[in-house]
C-alpha cells in the first residue's frame, strides 16, 4: 500500500485505507489477549487523535507496521470508541508515547497523569495503563519489542565512530534491562518532560516521528537502518538532561498484581455480578484491601469494576443473541429492571434497544 500523506500527522490516508476498527486491529499486527496486547512485529506505530467536541469524528486511529498502514474514524457514540473502555491494559513490548498536540491524560496504575504537547512516556511491559479521551490531543504510540531495543542498546561494538554511544544513560539502561532480565514483574515507567525554552527540540522530536511514519508508508532500501537510527535519536534526546526532565517511577507489587488477576478472573466468570463478601471468601482477603487493589489497577471501586464487566456482558448478549432485554437482565441476576436500564444507559449512553438496533444496522 503506497501513497503520500502530507502532513502525516493529520491521518490523511488514501482512498480505501479507511476500514472498520475491528478489521484495522486485526491487520495491525497487535491483538488483545486478556488484558495484554501482543504484537507479531518488532516495531509498530499507532497515531490517535481525540476530538471530544466533534460527535461524528470523535476519534481517529492510524496503524502502521511493516505490512502497511490502516485508518479508522469513529463517532463519539460508537460502542467501539476506546473511551468506552474502563479496564487497564499492558503490552508484551515497550511502548513510547509521544504527545504531538494538545494534552493527553493517561491512567497509569490508577494514577492520572497529564501529558502536555512535547512530552513523552516510556512504559515497560508490566505497567498497566489506558489513555482517556475527554481532552483534545494527538499522540503517537511506538511499540518496540525487547530484542530490537537490546540491539540498539548493545550497538557500541559495531559503531563506526568514537563516542557514538556516549548518549546512553545509566537510568535508561537500568530501566530497560531491569524489565528484560528480572523475573519479577516490576511495574515501571519513565516520564520525559521538555525543559523550558526548548522549542527547537520540540520541533525536532515532531520531525523524528514524522520521518518514522514516512518510512512505514514508503519504505526504501536502508529504511531499516534509518528507523533504528531515528529510535536512537529519540532515546538520546529524551535522556539529555538539557532537553528533558526524566522521572523514573515504580508502582505496585507483584503480589498485588496476582491478587488483582485472581479477582478479575472471578469477576469475569460471574459476569461482574459477585459481591464483596463472596470475593472475601474466595480470595481470603478483607474487602477493604481488595477494593484498594482494584482501585489501584483500574481507578474503580469493586462495585464499579463489576458493573463495567456486567455491562459489557449485557452488550455482548444484546449483539449476539435474540434474548429479550428482560431475559438478559434476569440472566445477569438483576431483580430490578429499572436499575439494569439505568446502569446500561450510563455505560453506553443509549438504551439496550437502541444498542441492539445500532449493532444490527452496522452488521456486527
Amino acid at each position: 500500500m503506497t501513497s503520500t500523506i502530507n502532513p502525516l500527522f493529520e491521518h490523511r490516508n488514501p482512498p480505501g485505507a479507511d476500514i472498520p476498527p475491528e478489521k484495522a486491529v486485526s491487520l495491525s499486527g497487535v491483538q488483545l489477549d486478556s488484558r495484554i496486547y501482543t504484537s507479531r512485529y518488532p516495531i509498530v506505530l499507532t497515531l490517535e487523535t481525540s476530538r471530544p467536541n466533534d460527535a461524528e469524528n470523535s476519534f481517529t486511529v492510524s496503524l502502521f507496521n511493516r505490512a502497511g498502514y490502516y485508518s479508522s474514524t469513529l463517532p463519539k457514540e460508537s460502542p467501539d470508541h476506546p473511551g468506552k473502555r474502563t479496564r487497564l491494559h499492558q503490552h508484551d513490548y515497550f511502548e513510547l508515547v509521544y504527545v504531538n498536540r494538545g494534552e493527553m491524560v493517561q491512567n497509569i496504575e490508577n494514577s492520572r497523569h497529564r501529558y502536555p504537547a512535547g512530552s513523552l512516556c516510556l512504559l515497560n511491559r508490566h505497567v498497566r495503563h489506558r489513555e482517556e479521551f475527554d481532552t483534545a490531543f494527538q499522540s503517537a504510540f511506538l511499540g518496540i519489542d525487547s530484542k530490537l531495543l537490546e540491539e540498539i542498546l548493545c550497538a557500541s561494538d559495531s559503531a563506526l565512530f568514537p563516542g557514538e554511544c556516549a548518549w546512553q544513560s545509566a537510568a535508561l539502561h537500568q530501566f530497560l534491562h531491569a524489565d528484560m532480565t528480572s523475573r519479577l514483574a516490576s511495574r515501571e515507567y519513565m516520564d520525559f518532560i521538555p525543559m523550558e525554552n526548548t522549542e527547537k527540540e520540540k520541533k525536532q522530536m515532531h520531525d523524528r516521528f514524522d520521518q518514522l511514519i514516512r518510512h512505514f508508508v514508503s519504505p526504501a532500501p536502508g529504511s531499516t537502518y534509518l528507523v533504528k537510527g531515528l529510535l536512537v535519536h529519540i532515546l538520546a534526546a529524551v535522556t539529555d538532561e538539557n532537553l528533558y526532565r526524566t522521572v523514573p517511577i515504580r508502582v505496585g507489587t507483584t503480589q498485588e498484581a496476582k491478587i488483582f488477576d485472581a479477582l478479575s478472573a472471578l469477576m469475569e466468570k460471574n459476569g461482574g455480578r459477585i459481591s464483596r463478601s463472596q470475593l472475601e471468601r474466595e480470595l481470603h482477603y478483607k474487602g477493604a484491601y481488595l477494593n484498594q487493589i482494584v482501585h489501584k489497577f483500574t481507578g474503580l471501586s469493586i462495585f464499579a469494576y463489576g458493573t463495567s464487566i456486567c455491562m459489557k456482558w449485557a452488550a455482548s448478549l444484546l449483539a449476539e443473541t435474540d434474548l429479550s432485554v428482560q431475559e438478559i437482565a434476569d440472566q445477569l441476576h438483576f431483580t430490578n429492571r429499572t436499575h439494569f436500564y439505568r446502569l446500561f444507559e450510563e455505560t453506553w449512553k443509549m438504551t439496550p434497544q437502541q444498542y441492539r438496533r445500532n449493532r444490527q444496522h452496522s452488521g456486527d
